[in-house]
């Protein structure tokens, strides 16, 4: 990861966010003009009383299209939404850290399906390819205004067949490290109750059956991390902050705070 100031990643998320936006511009004003083009080819074999030969030539023409836009725009978009991501949580973190402290980031813009990201292939009893990739696209690490830490990892298993997307499995690991100035460390018997009380905060606000989403929180030396996994949704950074102001309501309520 990058060590980076507050307006040097801010500055760093708008330039990607400018320069993927820019892709979508100037490809759908590349697909407009294909349109217009095939459309011009099309009229000139009427005029040439040949609309016999120039219908599967369009046909084919249109369908090819199609499924570059689609593809292509699935990709950008993918993109689109982890600059998004990243720029809101930062926003949202603005306020809580602490200050002139740099903040290591790391997002990863690569599609998912590069090699370095496959982790398995096989085939189907009917012979169609299968893969599954791993994509740790998103990882940060900031001091708070306590001086506690946050760690943040997102990441995505993918698994495909036949070039389709079967499965998606989002996941998402957060640690927490109170600074032991202010705080008392979190001992292995309070774990199970600080997790208690984070489903239940989730049960609260999360719309997908519990039975498709996964959480559990473990002791780490100096701290507490917890681990999500869902289906085929998003996350949030509402849950982020969530999770933060979950931690901090039980440290106040059980009277971690050092004296």
């Amino acid at each position: 990861m990058k060590s980076y100031k507050e307006n040097e990643l801010f500055t760093h998320i708008k330039q990607n966010k400018n320069h993927i936006q820019q892709k979508i511009s100037w490809f759908r004003w590349g697909a407009f003009i294909g349109l217009l083009l095939g459309i011009a080819i099309s009229l000139y074999f009427v005029t040439l009383d040949a609309v016999e030969a120039c219908f599967p030539f369009s046909l084919l023409f249109c369908i090819f299209g199609l499924i570059i836009y689609y593809t292509r725009m699935k990709s950008y978009k993918r993109m689109l939404a982890k600059v998004e991501f990243g720029e809101e949580l930062m926003e949202k973190l603005l306020d809580e850290i602490y200050p002139r402290s740099k903040i290591k980031f790391y997002l990863d813009l690569q599609p998912y399906d590069i090699r370095g990201k496959q982790i398995w292939k096989g085939r189907s009893s009917h012979g169609n390819p299968k893969y599954k990739y791993n994509d740790r696209w998103l990882r940060l690490c900031v001091t708070l205004a306590d001086g506690s830490r946050l760690f943040l990892l997102r990441k995505v298993g993918v698994k495909t067949k036949s070039s389709s997307i079967v499965k998606e499995k989002r996941k998402m690991v957060l640690s927490f490290y109170p600074n032991p100035r202010c705080y008392k460390l979190f001992q292995p018997h309070q774990i199970e109750k600080l997790q208690k009380n984070l489903r239940g905060n989730i049960r609260r606000r999360y719309f997908q059956s519990m039975e498709r989403y996964h959480c559990h929180a473990i002791s780490v030396p100096g701290g507490v991390k917890q681990k999500r996994s869902q289906l085929n949704a998003q996350y949030t950074v509402e849950e982020i902050m969530d999770f933060l102001k979950c931690i901090y309501r039980w440290l106040k309520h059980n009277q971690v705070r050092q004296s």
